[in-house]
């Protein structure tokens, strides 16, 4: 029997209706970027999906003995691909679909050797080159990838000197990551406070 992995986008959001015909949305749409203001959502009890979209579309990604998932912990689209982050190390990886579901190949392998990861912590896409950028918290490293080929690249070793990186992402040319000091530094320094 064939094990099906369904996926189901679904995108909650709310509006804070003011008139009759006037209904004002903290949600904006630029492009492709969904932009959220914080400030002004205000928590409905329903959402009504067809609100933000005209369709949704549920595939079924193919299984077989090489794209066996079992805990998904990212995803990401890009152009014809769907990417699963299954951060599970028996077997665990980086699979690569089309968009019909079928399967196409796995991004690296586990392990500690060059172009291998033990645990993903994170993912970003460089979209123009088509490249996938895989943050290896256990190897402290950073893997590049292509997308198309799942061809290994290169990997930049990262020396956390005491700073917990959870998050990378890659714009305009550059990887940028969250860092997080383990203990409290003269470069430590105050984001927001919770009241």
């Amino acid at each position: 029997m064939k094990n099906a992995l369904i996926i189901l986008f679904l995108f909650l959001a709310s509006c804070d209706r003011r008139g009759k015909n006037d209904i004002v949305s903290p949600i904006d749409k630029n492009d492709s970027l969904y932009i959220i203001d914080i400030d002004n959502i205000t928590k409905d009890k329903y959402v009504n999906f067809s609100s933000y979209f005209k369709s949704a579309k549920t595939i079924i990604l193919e299984t077989n003995e090489n794209c066996l998932i079992n805990n998904v912990s990212n995803i990401r689209v890009v152009d014809d691909f769907i990417i699963i982050v299954d951060n599970d190390q028996h077997p665990g990886g980086i699979f690569v679909f089309d968009k019909t579901g079928h399967f196409i190949h796995k991004i690296g392998k586990v392990g500690q050797g060059p172009g291998e990861y033990v645990y993903v912590t994170d993912v970003s896409i460089d979209f123009n080159k088509k490249e996938l950028y895989l943050f290896d918290s256990y190897n402290d490293r950073i893997n590049r990838y292509d997308i198309k080929t799942a061809r290994f690249i290169s990997s930049m070793n990262i020396h956390d000197n005491g700073l917990g990186i959870s998050y990378i992402n890659f714009i305009d040319n550059e990887i940028f990551a969250n860092a997080i000091p383990y203990s409290k530094t003269e470069d430590s320094f105050f984001i927001a406070e919770n009241r």
